[in-house]
């Protein structure tokens, strides 16, 4: 399926009301536009303003996801990233690749995106600590399942 996007299609078969509700409650939801036609900027912007206008509590972005191969509906709740924004930066990146090494032992080959100074939230210490070490558990299931194959199995 390759359906060009309208608001009616976002309300009616990608479930726009359930997202506000997620948004509602989780500050922010997202929907895949993958099975829709990639559209003009100006179309982007007339389904942005249109959504905009009918649910003023929240923003609505269309962002190009997968190096641009692929593009996302985003929501946001105006008020709980209002609040989210206010919360204190009492934490760094620093700090919390340092406690991935020393409590986990949680190394990572790639340099660090963020700068290690950069000050965040307790919300963004931890969210990016529960995926942190979420992908080492996915990637040493991985690795040992690798290893308990029989490599000279022929298939």
């Amino acid at each position: 399926m390759n359906d060009k996007l309208t608001v009616k299609t976002l309300i009616e078969d990608l479930e726009l009301l359930e997202h506000i509700k997620e948004a509602k409650n989780r500050r922010t939801s997202r929907i895949c536009l993958d099975n829709h036609s990639v559209f003009e900027k100006q179309e982007m912007l007339a389904i942005e303003n249109e959504l905009n206008e009918l649910y003023s509590e929240y923003t609505f972005e269309i962002i190009f996801v997968m190096s641009g191969f692929g593009q996302d509906l985003i929501i946001t709740n105006k008020q709980a990233k209002a609040e989210y924004d206010s919360m204190p930066k009492t934490r760094t990146y620093g700090e919390l690749y340092n406690l991935l090494v020393e409590k986990y032992g949680i190394t990572r080959n790639s340099k660090l995106k963020e700068n290690p100074d950069k000050s965040i939230n307790d919300i963004q210490f931890n969210e990016i600590l529960d995926f942190e070490l979420s992908l080492n558990k996915l990637l040493s299931y991985a690795y040992d399942r690798m290893g308990s194959l029989d490599i000279n199995k022929k298939f």
